[in-house]
């Protein structure tokens, strides 16, 4: 069964249908839109968020539920997101070679109270070395599927608020980020070809915002 959602853009007003999953393709408006920035407002509050330039989902809530699964489906999990933009890439040499088959890995950040795991039994955690503090142990704790080798998602007890789930995890259509932020360049694989342009940021190591920043600086903060 079907809705109906008035979306006032810029001076024009248009009515579109929405399935059950609330998407609806954008083709459904007569109007060419530019939504480089991902949401819509109606009367100031966010109802949604651009999938890519095609379609566009509605939101229930402020925060995005996101769901997940590694490749055998032995781990499910769900966790919601104030931050689902999989804009940042890291070139660093743990990502490259535990998520990164192509010589990176797209981490997003969620909320950790709201984290729900199904299939905890097939989990296995790597905590990495870092060879550049004397192999001191690294406090990030790398969650992985035991039986398939799926990375699935970080936590870190020195922000224990937060869970950041491996992009290529999560089953949920995810927004294309008008923006791409690379990190850790510092530590890239010479084989690794980096794309050019104004909207690819670049970062020897760390970036100058965190993934909350940058949402927030540029209206995508799902709040």
């Amino acid at each position: 069964m079907s809705s109906d959602f008035s979306w006032e853009h810029s001076t024009f007003v248009v009515t579109l249908t929405v399935d059950d999953d609330h998407i609806f393709p954008f083709s459904q408006i007569r109007h060419v839109l530019s939504n480089r920035r991902g949401l819509a407002r109606i009367d100031g509050a966010v109802h949604g968020i651009a999938l890519n330039s095609n379609y566009f989902m509605l939101l229930d809530k402020p925060m995005l539920r996101l769901e997940g699964s590694c490749h055998c489906g032995a781990v499910r999990f769900s966790v919601t997101s104030r931050t689902p933009q999989p804009y940042m890439q890291c070139y660093c040499s743990i990502c490259r070679k535990t998520a990164g088959g192509g010589g990176y890995a797209i981490n997003i950040m969620g909320d950790a109270a709201s984290l729900k795991v199904r299939g905890k039994a097939n989990i296995s955690v790597y905590r990495a070395r870092n060879t550049a503090r004397g192999r001191r142990l690294s406090s990030a704790r790398r969650y992985f599927c035991k039986k398939c080798g799926s990375a699935l998602f970080i936590t870190d007890p020195r922000w224990p608020q937060w869970v950041y789930p491996h992009a290529s995890a999560i089953d949920t259509p995810l927004p294309q980020p008008a923006e791409r932020v690379h990190i850790m360049l510092g530590a890239k694989a010479s084989w690794v070809r980096l794309p050019d342009g104004p909207d690819e940021v670049q970062f020897l190591e760390y970036p100058d915002q965190s993934i909350e920043d940058w949402h927030r600086t540029r209206g995508l903060l799902l709040e």
